[in-house]
């Protein structure tokens, strides 16, 4: 943090003078469960008092505590004095500190770790960190957002040389931070920083091994993030924050017990086919580079031992030694590349070799590429989908009377893509005359598939987030997709009200819950999950239809393996964790699933995962 002067963070001597390094000290995850296991960690304001180097005012009023979760609330004021360093104050707001300080002795560290919702409006200063209980420097910025849409992890170490590393940052959606402070060679410390599972930086703070650090989460306003402020109450809320030494990774997730798989990790990159020269968009399906990382750092941090498997081949030659027998499962995320069927290749090979695995099985996996097939199924339960055509690969001279009896406008997509693969402005075809030459550019491009021809819906477009499997099964999250609203006046073409290969589209994860058209999504895309048999953890996409058809969602397709990029990048996670569950917990959660159904969970033994 910038710091405007350095009267301002220094501890009064006499204050000062009594600290000792203290290290082994612990604040477990359940110091937000409740006022009195807060006031046995925490203390309010800063160390030195209520005021720093910004434009507000700490104040205990503007602290809420319960249920695993802290609020600081910075709400507007007027006629408050300056202070001591002559800043006006223009709110009363939060900040909490550890009533112990942290010291990282030689050979010694800790962890920190926590869930965060952060504002990054001009003018609000949120921020976790440590800083010098003696002297400043040093400080470590664990986590820091300065009203510019980033966080910031910064180190200032004793020969006052600031490294710092912003990092773009979805306010929107909490966010698991953990930052490793470790001694690095007895005289330095290294800090290594992740967010949502995913190391952000490394950082060496000279010579800050035996020096005592604070720890604080404020709410400052104004100062380096800019001003003026917002001219209403604002809100940053922190779930489950802990701190240990040396931990046993499940201790700083408070868990009771202790259970550990061995996880083979199988995926398949999009950099390795990049770097075989196919484009991103023959990629689209394939596992983003940020995605491996994060799962397999997450699982390494619940305590499970990882392996990773980049694709079926390398999967191959695993099994071909015996490899499996060291595996008590597999984190499948591995999309296939090539055939109509390529989602189900990895576990239909689990499956010879009957090793448990994540996510949904060979035939289910098949059945949901193909959407021409999956509508079918669908219409023989009785669940909405948009009226359709199946126009088969082998149909050379497609007859076109038989779309007749189908309401324009269409729209037209090979039956095995994902991830807007395949699809063009063209697909959406308003007038029958637009209806052939549509469809032979698309069988041109995808001469190996079916073609589906369906309804347009016109309405609200959803994608319901989907845990467990069967009687378990549970929605957790619903993200829409919001599309741009044409001004005819400043724009020479329409906007487009569906997506292509080339999107960049804009949604919402906080959506009501109540919301009628929200209701009747989640419950046709649950009564969905269950009849295609689907497991574990996926997404149901879904289109409402226009005028007499608002109510009824239908059901575009199933992603029974869908993204796990953290960060808000993919629907799963990113809509769980508006409605409370994070990515350490999804991991786990789905991990417990796929444990469960196979019959080899047990509390007390202990699990390998591949992954």
């Amino acid at each position: 943090m910038l710091r405007l002067t350095l009267a301002a963070l220094l501890v009064p001597l006499s204050f000062a003078s009594t600290l000792r390094p203290r290290d082994g000290y612990k604040i477990p995850s359940t110091s937000f469960d409740s006022q009195s296991t807060f006031d046995t960690y925490w203390s309010y304001n800063y160390p030195w008092g209520t005021d720093h180097n910004g434009a507000a005012r700490m104040a205990s009023s503007q602290v809420k505590v319960g249920g695993g979760q802290v609020t600081l609330t910075a709400t507007p004021t007027s006629g408050q004095p300056a202070t001591g360093d002559g800043l006006a104050i223009h709110y009363l707001s939060g900040t909490i500190y550890a009533k112990e300080y942290f010291t990282v002795a030689a050979n010694g560290g800790y962890d920190f770790t926590g869930d965060f919702l952060a504002s990054t409006a001009k003018g609000t200063w949120p921020a976790f960190w440590l800083t010098g209980a003696d002297s400043w420097p040093p400080e470590i910025d664990l986590a820091e957002w300065k009203g510019s849409g980033k966080i910031s992890f910064n180190s200032l170490g004793m020969n006052n040389q600031w490294i710092t590393k912003d990092v773009t940052y979805n306010s929107g959606s909490w966010h698991t931070l953990k930052m490793e402070v470790r001694d690095l060679n007895g005289v330095d410390v290294q800090t290594k920083f992740y967010m949502d599972g995913a190391l952000q930086a490394t950082q060496t703070g000279n010579a800050m091994v035996g020096k005592p650090f604070w720890l604080i989460m404020d709410y400052q306003m104004e100062g380096s993030s800019g001003s003026p402020g917002p001219t209403s109450s604002m809100v940053t809320s922190k779930r489950c924050c802990s701190a240990a030494d040396n931990p046993q990774l499940n201790a700083v997730y408070g868990n009771d017990t202790e259970i550990q798989v061995l996880v083979s990790l199988v995926y398949d990159a999009c950099s390795t086919y990049r770097e075989l020269g196919y484009s991103e968009i023959d990629c689209a399906d394939l596992s983003k580079d940020e995605e491996t990382p994060a799962i397999s750092n997450t699982l390494k941090l619940i305590g499970h031992h990882v392996t990773l498997i980049p694709g079926i081949k390398p999967l191959v030659q695993q099994l071909a030694v015996g490899k499996a027998a060291e595996w008590d499962l597999v984190f499948n995320v591995s999309e296939g590349f090539y055939g109509t069927a390529r989602e189900s290749q990895v576990p239909g090979l689990l499956e010879a070799y009957q090793i448990p695995y994540t996510f949904s099985d060979a035939a289910t996996l098949a059945l949901c590429l193909d959407k021409g097939r999956t509508k079918i199924i669908l219409d023989h339960h009785k669940i909405p989908t948009a009226s359709y055509f199946i126009i088969s690969k082998d149909e050379e001279l497609v007859d076109y009377s038989k779309f007749e009896s189908i309401s324009y406008p269409l729209f037209i997509k090979p039956a095995a893509e994902g991830s807007t693969k395949g699809l063009e402005e063209y697909c959406k075809v308003n007038v029958q005359a637009e209806l052939a030459p549509a469809v032979e550019k698309v069988k041109a491009r995808f001469p190996t598939q079916d073609i589906v021809v369906e309804k347009f819906l016109a309405g609200r477009e959803m994608t319901v987030s989907i845990l467990g499997t069967g009687s378990q099964s549970r929605v957790i999250g619903v993200r829409e997709i919001l599309w741009p609203t044409v001004d005819t006046e400043s724009c020479n073409k329409s906007a487009l009200d569906f997506p292509v290969e080339t999107s960049d589209v804009e949604y919402e994860d906080s959506l009501n819950m109540d919301d009628p058209q929200v209701k009747a999504a989640c419950q046709v895309a649950l009564k969905t999950w269950k009849i295609l048999g689907c497991r574990d953890a996926g997404r149901v996409d879904m289109r409402f239809g226009v005028g007499a058809e608002d109510s009824v969602p239908n059901v575009l397709e199933v992603n029974p393996i869908a993204g796990l990029t953290p960060g808000g990048y993919s629907s799963l996670p990113a809509s769980a964790a508006v409605n409370g569950i994070f990515f350490r917990e999804l991991m786990e959660l789905i991990i417990d699933s796929a444990i469960k159904r196979t019959q080899a969970y047990k509390k007390e033994s202990f699990v390998d995962c591949a992954f």
